[in-house]
């Protein structure tokens, strides 16, 4: 039996993740503002004022982008562990199929313990769109033009067009993808919370 301890802990989890995430993001800010109001204070066109340009897109653009991805992966990562620990403890016996790295091998499970239909579900479909952009991330470094499956990652970028644009042939994550990619987890979680109850206290 899944208890309410399972699914509080693994949504605290990924709330953590969403809090660190918000903090680097508020302090990134702080940075960039900080600079921006040198540069807007320095009135010599110079090498100082160049160098304080590049310093403030560091805050504005690189490390942003960084926590973007990295905050992504985090949450993605969490996701598997998840679905590998419910699968250990509550269906360990039913054999999972499919391609053994994706998280697709799970299907068999939801199905036969949850009754989840995971092909009509789109919270799963979204986080099957999840696993290409993860998979970009992790096996092509972000790049596009690297990637095995192009024909793929084509139609994710026109799916996801506003949360996600490219720089220099790499992906790069929006603030809302990460929202809506932990809005779909948390999703996911308390789903599953509620079938378990269901079934034990059927009407």
């Amino acid at each position: 039996m899944i208890t309410k301890a399972i699914i509080q802990i693994a949504s605290l989890n990924i709330r953590y993740i969403v809090g660190f995430h918000e903090y680097v993001l508020e302090h990134l800010k702080i940075k960039e503002d900080e600079f921006a109001k040198k540069i807007e204070n320095h009135k010599e066109k110079d090498e100082k004022l160049v160098d304080l340009k590049i310093e403030r897109n560091l805050y504005s653009e690189t490390y942003k982008n960084h926590l973007m991805v990295n905050t992504f992966l985090m949450l993605y990562s969490h996701l598997e562990e998840w679905l590998y620990l419910i699968w250990r403890k509550f269906g360990k016996d039913i054999e999972l199929t499919g391609n053994r790295e994706s998280i697709s091998k799970y299907k068999p499970f939801f199905q036969a313990v949850f009754k989840m239909d995971l092909s009509k579900d789109k919270d799963w479909r979204l986080l099957k769109d999840a696993e290409k952009i993860r998979n970009c991330l992790l096996h092509a470094n972000g790049r596009i033009d690297l990637v095995k499956n192009k024909a793929d990652m084509d139609s994710i970028l026109k799916k996801y067009k506003n949360q996600l644009h490219i720089k220099t042939k790499r992906i790069c994550i929006s603030q809302e993808l990460v929202e809506i990619l932990f809005g779909t987890i948390q999703s996911v979680i308390y789903k599953v919370d509620r079938l378990q109850e269901e079934s034990q206290n059927p009407r």
